[in-house]
């Protein structure tokens, strides 16, 4: 089974995530050079990521989203001063097919603040919008029959 990974640009650099399919093992990796693990999901994991953007426009955080191996969506991410971490999106215990694809979505709303979706199928067959704000935190905005 080959790799799923997801693939992000930030000016000159991709940066992959990438979930062996054999293990669930997490790995991150910077253009084409030496990857690096940063987790463990489930075996055939599926796997999305985002960027956030800092005030020059740069990458510089990046959360991966996967599923753990009871199907539960869990989030780790990425920043300068405090390395991998342990999103807060795995509170909401929120479970999808393992067959499921994943995606993920930023922007900011007309009054400047920073949104995620994150897209998956849930146990009923249904389109999962999973939504973080700045107020709201991590939930379940809807589904989608």
């Amino acid at each position: 089974m080959p790799y799923k990974f997801a693939c992000l640009s930030s000016g000159t650099n991709l940066k992959f995530f990438k979930a062996d399919p054999s293990n669930g093992n997490l790995y991150e990796q910077l253009n084409f050079n030496a990857q690096a693990g940063f987790g463990t999901g489930a075996p055939g994991t599926p796997i999305a990521a985002c960027g956030l953007p800092n005030t020059t426009g740069s990458w510089n955080e990046y959360h991966v989203y996967y599923l753990n191996t009871s199907g539960v969506l869990q989030e780790r991410y990425w920043t300068p001063t405090g390395g991998w971490t342990t999103g807060t999106i795995n509170s909401l215990n929120y479970v999808l097919q393992a067959s499921t694809s994943l995606t993920a979505a930023i922007w900011t709303t007309s009054s400047g603040s920073l949104q995620i979706r994150v897209y998956g199928t849930n146990t009923s067959g249904n389109i999962a919008e999973i939504a973080w704000g700045v107020s709201s935190g991590w939930i379940l905005n809807r589904t989608v029959g």
